[in-house]
């Protein structure tokens, strides 16, 4: 039999107990730990699914919004590093973690890491926001953005969203990407022409997980970097690079970030 359960907020001294399950959940390396720490625990709620009082399940919840041209924002929440320890599974932690997120915010996301996560988050109700696939882009002669900061970033995405609905993440969180992709071998890189955030080299090859404005840009920021191809996650909609996160709407709820799976 299992003890009682219950959700709370974590606080300063839950740390150690969020490493753990950070590192038992995704195999999370100290350079990565450190980020979170620095960006997402101490800036943003951090869920918790207790069991005995003793923390089993956690997940962060970092603010965003949602913007659609010619009306308000809207708030919402992207859930982040959404995992329960190896011995409490299967005993509904991750279910309220959801829940407790949703009575929270009207409108929550998340990304489906892979195609039965993606089937999982379906069987619960929730559907999708937006779909993305990934492409091969094509050579094209142009020059490359600079490498920026989180702010910078942040500023120059805004711009290059201005007309079109999508997801607005902070200064905070952008810089926290900034630090994660860095330590992985990519970076941020934008002007008043593209922004692309790159995951890292493989193969010879560059990969964006988000590419937003002029195609011959991005290109040309593989050529800079010593890469012959170069490959993004995309949304289906045609032309140029199209944005790795558009919104639909009307918007469903609750929603996640759904991806086409190879």
């Amino acid at each position: 039999m299992t003890g009682p359960l219950s959700v709370r907020l974590a606080d300063p001294c839950d740390w150690p107990a969020a490493e753990a399950m950070l590192r038992a959940g995704f195999d999370d390396e100290d350079w990565f730990l450190r980020a979170f720490f620095d960006f997402v625990w101490q800036r943003c709620d951090t869920l918790l699914s207790l069991q005995d009082g003793v923390p089993a399940a956690m997940t962060a919840l970092l603010p965003c919004q949602v913007y659609q041209p010619g009306q308000a924002s809207l708030p919402a929440l992207y859930l982040y590093a959404l995992t329960t320890l190896p011995a409490h599974r299967g005993q509904g932690h991750a279910r309220r973690l959801l829940q407790a997120a949703q009575e929270r915010c009207e409108r929550v996301f998340l990304h489906a890491e892979d195609a039965p996560l993606h089937a999982l988050y379906q069987r619960l109700g929730w559907q999708d926001a937006m779909r993305a696939q990934r492409r091969t882009l094509s050579a094209m002669p142009g020059s490359a953005p600079p490498a920026v900061d989180g702010p910078a970033y942040f500023a120059a995405r805004e711009a290059l969203l201005r007309d079109i609905p999508h997801i607005v993440w902070d200064e905070n969180l952008c810089a926290f990407a900034s630090r994660m992709l860095a330590c992985e071998g990519g970076g941020l890189y934008a002007d008043t022409r593209a922004a692309c955030a790159v995951t890292g080299v493989q193969d010879d090859c560059l990969t964006l997980c988000e590419a937003l404005g002029d195609a011959s840009a991005a290109q040309a920021l593989a050529t800079q970097l010593g890469c012959g191809r170069l490959s993004a996650l995309v949304s289906s909609a045609q032309g140029g690079i199209a944005l790795a996160q558009a919104i639909g709407d009307p918007l469903p709820i609750p929603l996640h970030l759904g991806f086409d799976f190879d």
